[in-house]
């Protein structure tokens, strides 16, 4: 069974925040076995310091558990959860440590490896890509950690980039703006690697010139390349094949290839505002998506859609294709 990262599930690993002001517990024994792992806060008179416990627990009904045989957990901080591992990154570099709790079956919630930070380094947010590979923040050092989550040693480090948000007059006054970053994957180059997608439009230097795109259909009809930058997709070898006097890639400092999926895909979402973004590059909707309700878009720049393959349109009479839709643009 693989811990999850959830409000709450009984039958699952959980994990449960809870607030209280008694019970300050002690570590004994290693915490109890059971389905959901809990994290209780005990937030001291101030409001900002205090005390954090960490167990596994049978259920959620409060008179079942205590703090007696839990662990002493970084206060204010979250545990981050993957598989059956619970990993406490400290926000404020309390601790020069990354430690990893294990929920073992049959013997509940140990206390695993822990990798020991240097030069004051402070783990923060953690992305993981595997059992063998995860990405720590280090938010005191501009860097990125590169560390074997099952050995817990650090395998290399790369530097953070830095993301700036402009947010102008969007929040009110008194208001508090939260980020938290859901994951982290590294873009490589790959000059064999095929396109998944139709491509719908394609772009040199940032739209200073463009393709125009000819259709090539299941019938094998293809329509001649004729001009300069005329492109086609090829469904079969998922490639794109372009006209042109040279090698594009040495004639333009950047080409982009618009895949025909929607920028924003917000089927089944509702009571959402978008505001002030600038959406671009796709071959099908900037927005798309079914079934939404309350959905509001406002200030936000929409160029380089559409273009891309709907579908074919057959003729009734000889069921042969006759012409593509396509998204519009």
């Amino acid at each position: 069974m693989k811990l999850q990262l959830t409000s709450l599930a009984i039958g699952l690993f959980a994990l449960l925040l809870v607030a209280c002001n008694k019970d300050d517990g002690k570590k004994n024994e290693p915490a109890s076995t059971g389905d959901v792992l809990i994290c209780t806060s005990i937030v001291n008179p101030d409001g900002s310091t205090g005390s954090c416990y960490l167990q596994l627990i049978d259920g959620i009904d409060e008179a079942s558990y205590s703090n007696a045989n839990a662990y002493p957990f970084s206060f204010s901080v979250m545990p981050q959860v993957y598989n059956n591992w619970a990993f406490e990154a400290s926000l404020m570099g309390e601790k020069q440590t990354l430690e990893r709790y294990d929920r073992v079956e049959g013997q509940g919630l140990i206390k695993g490896p822990a990798l020991q930070m240097t030069d004051g380094a402070c783990a923060c947010q953690m992305a993981f890509a595997s059992e063998t590979k995860a990405y720590v923040s280090i938010w005191n050092k501009g860097k990125i950690y590169i560390i074997n989550p099952t050995s817990m040693t650090k395998t290399g480090e790369i530097e953070e980039p830095y993301l700036h948000l402009a947010l102008g007059d969007v929040l009110p006054e008194g208001a508090t703006f939260d980020f938290v970053p859901v994951g982290l994957w590294r873009a490589t180059i790959d000059s064999t690697a095929m396109l998944p997608f139709d491509v719908g439009i394609f772009i040199c230097d940032h739209g200073k010139r463009w393709g125009v795109k000819k259709w090539r259909n299941p019938d094998w009809k293809v329509q001649e390349l004729e001009n300069p930058l005329d492109y086609w997709y090829d469904p079969e070898k998922k490639r794109v094949l372009v006209r042109y006097d040279r090698n594009p890639g040495s004639a333009f400092s950047s080409i982009e290839l618009a895949f025909t999926k929607h920028i924003i895909e917000q089927s089944g979402r509702h009571d959402v505002v978008y505001d002030g973004l600038w959406v671009r590059y796709g071959a099908a909707h900037g927005f798309g998506g079914g079934s939404t309700r309350n959905i509001t878009i406002r200030n936000c720049d929409i160029s380089w859609i559409g273009g891309g393959l709907q579908f074919w349109r057959y003729d009734e009479k000889t069921g042969k294709i006759s012409y593509p839709v396509r998204f519009g643009n």
